[in-house]
């Protein structure tokens, strides 16, 4: 599924708000901006104090500006298998949100730990993202760039914006093998540092 589609069919599921209008999932993050910012990111124009949606006043469709378009980040595997098992809030599916380290301009994704999770993701994520693990051929998750403490709040993790697992699409059995073994790689590599 495209981002464009994501998007699209976000926006289908909204349908008491107009698209200038922030969800109250949205607003949460858009009261984080002040404290982000300091912290050396920055969200979209969406989600920024002030905001005026660009597309207002011109023929322009709001899902062709970046402004126009809400949340709508992809979520992993896990998450969609939760949701689809009903072992999960639908509810932590929006604590990801994509940013800009304003430092270098990288695009990255931040993720609001959830606490019932634990503070096992963070843990596993510090693990993974340091030496010797982080080096290892076998070790294919993303590394944790930065952790951003909130006052009153849960945790922020920052890790680089990747792209979906699905985009592009596998086309062949080899390539979802190749996918399912470095996924168990990542297995592997955990249970051998005896860490976790």
């Amino acid at each position: 599924m495209s981002q464009d589609l994501l998007s699209v069919e976000t926006s289908r599921r909204r349908p008491n708000l107009q698209a200038e209008e922030l969800t109250r999932l949205e607003k949460q993050w858009a009261n984080r901006q002040a404290t982000l910012e300091a912290a050396g990111y920055m969200l979209r124009k969406r989600y920024r104090p002030g905001w005026q949606p660009s597309w207002i006043g011109t023929n322009k469709f709001h899902m062709d500006v970046e402004d126009g378009q809400a949340q709508a980040v992809p979520v992993s595997v896990d998450v969609l298998l939760r949701l689809f098992l009903g072992d999960m809030d639908i509810r932590q599916k929006r604590a990801v949100m994509d940013a800009t380290r304003i430092s270098d301009g990288r695009p990255v994704m931040l993720k609001l730990l959830v606490p019932m999770e634990g503070p096992h993701e963070l843990r596993i994520n510090r693990l993974v993202s340091s030496e010797p693990l982080r080096s290892d051929p076998r070790n294919h998750c993303a590394p944790l760039l930065d952790v951003i403490e909130l006052p009153n709040e849960s945790q922020i993790m920052v890790h680089a914006r990747l792209r979906p697992f699905y985009d592009p699409p596998m086309q062949t059995y080899g390539e979802f093998v190749a996918f399912f073994s470095q996924l168990c790689e990542v297995n592997d590599t955990l249970s051998w540092s005896g860490r976790c």
